[in-house]
C-alpha cells in the first residue's frame, strides 16, 4: 500500500499531539480550546512511534477524543476528516503506508500551555501552582503506593484529587473559565485518570474516599484514558 485508502484506522487510533506551527489553527479558531486536553509531564501516556505506554517527559496537548475514547472527535462516520482542509501538523505528516515523517516532527516544537495563555489572563500563574501542588509524578508516586496498600497513600492521593477538583470549580466560579476548556487549562481530572492506574477513588462521605483496586485498564490507542 502506497496510499491512503480512507480506512480511518490512524484517526481511531488517537487525535494528534500539536505542535508549534499548529498555534494559528488555535489562534484563528479553526481549533477550538474545548477541543483540546493537556496531557501532562509524567502522566502515562500511550507513543504511537515506540507502540508502549511511557510517563511523558514534557505536557503535550492533544485533540480529545469521541466519547470516553481517544477516537479522534474530528472524525466521521464516513471516515472522513471535518477539519482536513486545516488539519494539525501531525496528520500531514502522517503516512499509514511510511511513518518516516511523523518521526521526524512527532517529538519536535510540540505545543504548550505557555504557548497559548497570556500572562496577563492569570492562567500561566494558577497552571504553574497546580504543577507545584498536584504535580501528576506525586499522584503516580501515591497510586501506586495505594495499590500495594502502604502508609497514608489513599488520604493522599484524595487530598490532591480534592485540590485538584476544587481549583476546577474555582476557575469556573471566579475566573469565568468555561468548564469545556479545564481539560486544557488544567489537564484532566485526576480522579478520571486514576483507573489507568489500577484503581479508583469512590467517595464515602464528605471527608474519606474508599479506593477500589482493580486491573489496569491499560494506554493502548482507543482505550479510555479520559472522560469529557
Amino acid at each position: 500500500m502506497d496510499s491512503c485508502k480512507r480506512c480511518g484506522t490512524c484517526c481511531r487510533k488517537g487525535g494528534p499531539s500539536l505542535h508549534a506551527q499548529d498555534h494559528a489553527l488555535v489562534e484563528k479558531g479553526l481549533l477550538n480550546r474545548s477541543d483540546l486536553v493537556t496531557l501532562r509531564k509524567g502522566e502515562l501516556a500511550f507513543d504511537p512511534i515506540q507502540d508502549q505506554v511511557l510517563p511523558l517527559g514534557n505536557e503535550l496537548i492533544k485533540i480529545k477524543g469521541q466519547g470516553k475514547s481517544w477516537v479522534c472527535r474530528f472524525l466521521e462516520p464516513t471516515h472522513s476528516c471535518r477539519i482536513y482542509d486545516c488539519r494539525p501538523v501531525e496528520c500531514q505528516a502522517l503516512l499509514c503506508w511510511n511513518t518516516e515523517q511523523l518521526e521526524a516532527v512527532y517529538d519536535k516544537d510540540r505545543l504548550t500551555r505557555a504557548d497559548l495563555f497570556a500572562p496577563e489572563s492569570g492562567l500561566p500563574a494558577i497552571i504553574e501552582e497546580h504543577e507545584t501542588k498536584c504535580p501528576y509524578s506525586k499522584v503516580l508516586e501515591l497510586a501506586e503506593q495505594a495499590v500495594a496498600g502502604k502508609g497514608n497513600s489513599i488520604k493522599e492521593l484524595a487530598a490532591l484529587a480534592e485540590y485538584d477538583r476544587s481549583l476546577r470549580a474555582l476557575l469556573v466560579q471566579k475566573a469565568g473559565a468555561m468548564i469545556s476548556e479545564l481539560d486544557l487549562i488544567l489537564g484532566r481530572d485526576v480522579l478520571a485518570t486514576l483507573p489507568a492506574l489500577g484503581l479508583t477513588l469512590v467517595r464515602k462521605d464528605s471527608k474519606t474516599y474508599q479506593v477500589i483496586r482493580s486491573k489496569k485498564q491499560g494506554m493502548g490507542p482507543g482505550r479510555a484514558l479520559w472522560k469529557p
